[in-house]
């Protein structure tokens, strides 16, 4: 199954220890690092707080901004949502190919 994105709204308030939040990225690192190709690399590259981006830094990031966007400013972090992120671009010449098989 191809997915884009993984929530949990959780009922409740919950504590991660930091344990489950490294088990969480390294799930996210494990399914990016299955989906490389010869020509293209992806890895878990951020995790922690979830950040509002500004209309302008969306536009720049190339990211869909939140609908109460301010149009320009720094961004702003939502502490009760973790959020992991990844990211992907071509393979350098000088990198080996290290795909993995799916």
């Amino acid at each position: 199954m191809s997915i884009r994105k993984v929530e949990i709204d959780f009922a409740l308030p919950v504590e991660l220890t930091d344990d489950e939040m490294h088990q969480l990225c390294e799930i996210a690192n494990n399914a990016a690092r299955r989906t490389e190709t010869p020509e293209i690399v992806h890895w878990q590259a951020g995790c922690g707080s979830k950040p509002s981006f500004s209309r302008a830094d969306c536009c720049f990031l190339g990211k869909e901004p939140d609908e109460d966007a301010p149009d320009s400013g720094e961004p702003t972090w939502d502490d009760e949502i973790f959020y992991i992120e990844t990211f992907s671009r071509e393979r350098y010449k000088s990198e080996a190919s290290d795909v993995r098989s799916r």
